[in-house]
């Protein structure tokens, strides 16, 4: 039966290719089926309420395309291609900055970008805040401290090799975060084990941060179901794989 659908999604494609007549109820349909139903992708809070509650600074916002350069440089060769979003990353840097966040925890750091670009916002805010990055695997830590390292970035950085659902790790993470970045597995299934253990870190006032919410299923889901306790601001992102903020409703 799942063949025979599928054979069915691949002959609309070929007919709507084929007649140029692209008809977005019947395109729509069997995305939305197979691939990216565009109804979960959605946001609750209005975009600039979200800008007016971050706080106010006269500090300078860091420039951190220069103070970091390209995002080629963090990967040796043999890395595997996974794309690094600059946006994403500058976001992130910048919200920490903007919070003068004193904590921050990055769950899936792989070769360090986002990691320089939290590491440098905080160091902007100026008010000693320290990052604490997670991922799974030894060699993508070992690259990552040295990409902080050759940037100047490392101080204040703690690097913890550990799954992302591993109880013990959260006895190796502060008691509480301003701000918890999660760019893993992006199953749903292993994704909720990591919102059990990661939310009651987050800070009254804290922003909880998903990576690839409209890209992958498993995460446009928690995003969602999160609606209900968070307010929600997802955004489209320089390969189209989403960024969302979650902020607990007042």
């Amino acid at each position: 039966m799942r063949a025979l659908s599928n054979l069915a999604d691949r002959l609309t494609f070929l007919r709507i290719v084929l007649t140029r007549r692209f008809i977005w109820p019947e395109l729509s349909e069997v995305m939305q089926k197979r691939y990216y139903p565009v109804r979960d992708v959605r946001a609750s809070a209005q975009p600039l309420s979200f800008a007016a509650r971050l706080p106010r600074t006269d500090r300078p916002a860091p420039d951190f395309a220069a103070a970091i350069g390209p995002l080629a440089a963090f990967a040796p060769a043999g890395t595997p291609d996974w794309a690094s979003e600059a946006a994403v990353s500058e976001c992130l840097g910048e919200l920490a900055f903007r919070l003068g966040a004193a904590k921050v925890i990055e769950v899936g750091c792989f070769t360090g970008t986002t990691s320089a670009h939290l590491a440098l916002g905080l160091r902007a805010a100026g008010g000693g805040g320290r990052l604490w990055c997670v991922d799974g695997d030894q060699a993508f830590l070992d690259v990552a401290r040295a990409n902080l390292g050759r940037l100047g970035l490392g101080d204040n950085v703690e690097f913890i090799c550990s799954h992302s659902t591993d109880a013990a790790l959260v006895s190796k993470l502060p008691a509480e975060a301003d701000l918890i970045f999660l760019d893993t597995s992006h199953d749903y299934a292993e994704t909720a084990r990591e919102l059990a253990l990661f939310l009651p870190l987050l800070k009254r006032g804290g922003y909880l941060a998903m990576h690839d919410s409209i890209k992958f299923q498993g995460v446009r889901r928690w995003v969602n179901e999160l609606a209900a306790n968070f307010e929600v601001l997802t955004f489209a992102t320089q390969h189209g794989n989403g960024l969302s903020l979650l902020w607990a409703k007042d």
